[in-house]
């Protein structure tokens, strides 16, 4: 579950770049939130013991990358729907 959710934000990173090809700054930005989620990504499964904890840590990664992307684009980014089970 926790990777689907890390992997649906990355498409949104991926895609929101694409959206913005030919803005270097804006690209930058992005390219920075995709460097921040891997980070927090990272950081979720080396330091948290597992069950509930590490899906709350990943949602939390999600979460601040989608405000990311958002600053960086400056329009609302839907987040990912994602089905369990």
């Amino acid at each position: 579950m926790a990777r689907r959710l890390m992997i649906a934000v990355l498409l949104v990173l991926v895609c929101s770049l694409e959206h913005v090809k030919g803005q270097a700054p804006v690209g930058q930005c992005l390219i920075a939130c995709g460097q921040e989620l891997v980070s927090c990504g990272l950081d979720c499964g080396t330091r948290r013991s597992g069950g509930l904890g590490v899906l709350s840590c990943y949602q939390g990664c999600g979460a601040r990358n989608i405000a990311c992307i958002v600053s960086c684009v400056g329009t609302r980014v839907l987040p990912p729907k994602i089905k369990c089970g």
